[in-house]
């Protein structure tokens, strides 16, 4: 292997370490060796609740353009589990990870946050 490329790879694995990572979780102890990471939790609008005991929930992220550097809004919509059907159109929710619940369900509705009238 020649130097240069020796160094251009160690380049490229220290810049694939700095911005591929994410903000660490909170790690819980339990036990001697035994840890449990916190799981993500996400907030957003309820755009739909046509499907029973479904809320489809939007939640939106920022990312700065890697180029233009100006800020790009993303959308993803992700169908939640709501037991009680109390979401409405327009509710904020709160959204807890859980098992896969149905094909694209891995969310249940947690809290209302912010009630829509």
């Amino acid at each position: 292997m020649s130097m240069s490329m020796a160094t251009s790879l160690g380049s490229r694995v220290q810049l694939a370490g700095v911005f591929g990572t994410r903000r660490p979780q909170p790690v819980l102890q339990r036990g001697p060796g035994l840890q449990v990471q916190a799981a993500q939790r996400l907030m957003g609008k309820v755009v739909s609740i046509a499907s029973n005991k479904t809320a489809v929930v939007a939640v939106e992220s920022w990312s700065i353009h890697p180029v233009y550097k100006k800020r790009i809004r993303t959308t993803k919509r992700y169908p939640a589990h709501d037991e009680a059907d109390q979401a409405r159109v327009g509710d904020v929710v709160e959204l807890a990870p859980s098992r896969p619940l149905s094909a694209r369900k891995r969310f249940i509705v947690d809290k209302i946050l912010n009630r829509e009238d």
